[in-house]
């Protein structure tokens, strides 16, 4: 059986159908291949695919931009696989949104544990900031 997994942020109006980092305004980690998605059904290379039984972390932090009137959102995507860094990237979302984590899973049988840290690695030294 192949299984997809995908980790990211997306909208609250984001479709319950689509995986992270395909639709507008997300962001995605897909496991099973290791790339990236950002607003696009086309990602690209990020980290080593993950097999049963890794441990994939996500930690996603925003910056926020003023462009005139307007608030843009950055963000930046640190990944780990079994505790160590395999990738990092930046990524304009556009506008300021509110975003929310997502799980994208495809096939039936696919299991995950999710825990969620609200504290922020030490090598980060910011976490929301506006420029």
């Amino acid at each position: 059986m192949s299984l997809i997994l995908a980790i990211g942020l997306v909208p609250d109006s984001y479709p319950a159908n689509m995986q992270p980092g395909w639709g507008h305004y997300s962001i995605g980690y897909h496991a099973h291949d290791g790339c990236l998605y950002h607003q696009y059904g086309r990602g690209i290379q990020f980290g080593p695919k993950c097999r049963d039984g890794d441990k994939i972390g996500c930690c996603i932090y925003l910056e926020l931009f003023r462009r005139g009137k307007n608030v843009e959102t950055v963000v930046n995507a640190i990944k780990t696989r079994n505790g160590t860094k395999v990738g990092e990237k930046k990524l304009s979302t556009g506008p300021l949104f509110n975003l929310y984590p997502a799980v994208g899973m495809h096939s039936p049988g696919e299991k995950v544990k999710v825990i969620f840290h609200t504290g922020l690695p030490a090598s980060i030294k910011r976490y929301t900031k506006i420029h």
